[in-house]
């Protein structure tokens, strides 16, 4: 975190950007619960998280248009 100083007062930002940190966050989510493995992480979110037809559709959207993209 960086920060301007203002007198007795300081004004703090971060230092990365929101997609770097999310990037960052996500990846050692996927390393330490889910043994970097995307069939566990959609495994896990389709069993607890109740997903709806209308998201798995989204989903493969998603994916088919990734693939359109490469």
């Amino acid at each position: 975190m960086g920060f301007n100083s203002y007198g007795k007062t300081y004004q703090y930002y971060p230092l990365i950007s929101k997609m770097q940190y999310r990037k960052f966050f996500f990846s050692r989510v996927m390393n330490k619960y889910f043994d970097d493995s995307v069939e566990n992480l959609v495994s896990f979110i389709v069993k607890e998280q109740k997903i709806s037809e209308t998201d798995i559709e989204k989903i493969k959207e998603i994916i088919n248009k990734s693939k359109e993209d490469e």
